[in-house]
């Protein structure tokens, strides 16, 4: 059977997977809210050309009454999930009265893929700890994915997939960050009770923290 392959968009050392819903800062995941995602992907793909205000509004609120503020608060959130310390590079510029142009140059391609969090594909975070082992790094991204689902049974989904990856690689900071947010999910979304969820969340950022003092999810 051949190996599915996947649409990528790589830029700024970032990778987008539109099928996956995934945009990883190395084997790292970032998470965005739906929304956020799907715009995202609406400026990669009109990569230095000029995103109209009504178009995006149209394409990523398609069928929703929704105001101009939505968009702006969208934008907002990318430009911090994309900003890089110490880096002045605007990654989207804003065009005043008219729209965004993502500005930095982006790269597609198609991968196979199990290619994505190949051992060989470079971790792009030197001041971190070493790449956790592949399984767990698996495990972490589908974790991740559920997780983004703002669902109860996708969070459920996810603690099951931190746990696997904890368990694979116990010194695996990032994953015991996705615990930690996933109880604090619970509780926000109604889910948990207050006295179960945020001393868990708590517990697995500081777990989190002891792993990797540098790591900013936690």
């Amino acid at each position: 059977m051949d190996e599915p392959t996947l649409e990528v968009f790589e830029f700024a050392g970032f990778t987008l997977v539109p099928g996956e819903r995934l945009l990883l800062d190395g084997c790292a995941a970032v998470p965005l809210a739906a929304r956020t995602f799907d715009l995202l992907l609406a400026l990669v793909r009109r990569a230095r050309r000029l995103a109209m205000k009504d178009e995006l509004l149209a394409e990523v609120w398609s069928g929703l009454a929704v105001e101009e503020v939505n968009l702006s608060v969208n934008i907002s959130l990318l430009r911090k999930a994309l900003a890089r310390p110490g880096s002045g590079e605007a990654v989207i510029q804003t065009v005043p009265k008219a729209g965004y142009r993502f500005v930095v140059p982006v790269t597609r391609r198609l991968v196979e893929a199990s290619s994505l969090l190949s051992p060989a594909r470079p971790a792009q975070r030197l001041d971190r700890q070493p790449a956790a082992a592949p399984d767990a790094q698996r495990a972490y991204v589908e974790g991740r994915y559920h997780w983004s689902r703002r669902s109860e049974e996708g969070l459920q989904r996810a603690i099951d997939c931190f746990r696997r990856a904890v368990a694979e690689d116990p010194g695996f900071a990032a994953a015991y960050s996705g615990l930690a947010d996933c109880y604090a999910a619970l509780r926000y979304l109604g889910h948990l009770a207050p006295v179960e969820s945020f001393p868990a969340a708590r517990g697995y950022a500081e777990m989190a923290l002891e792993r990797d003092p540098l790591l900013a999810e936690p």
